[in-house]
């Protein structure tokens, strides 16, 4: 795997000082531009950052880190209401 330019692992350590990295990628595109697609998890919450090859964030997107379980109807043993 490539090392990560100094630029990302100073942005992940001012902005997610108490989270931890989840995934890390290393991608290329066909013309040979790399980009890192990584993954940190602070507070429940996942957050998604991409980086071009020179450590420049260009995509942020967060979610929480687990999904509300809706369930319609009655569960077992309990009466329809």
């Amino acid at each position: 795997m490539q090392k990560l330019p100094y630029e990302i692992l100073a942005y992940i350590r001012n902005h997610f000082q108490e989270g931890y990295l989840s995934d890390v990628k290393s991608l290329k595109d066909k013309n040979g531009q790399t980009s890192f697609k990584i993954e940190v998890t602070q507070n429940e919450v996942v957050h998604q950052l991409e980086f071009n090859g020179l450590g420049k964030l260009t995509k942020n997107h967060s979610k929480p880190r687990y999904e509300e379980d809706y369930y319609e109807g009655s569960f077992y043993g309990e009466k329809d209401r």
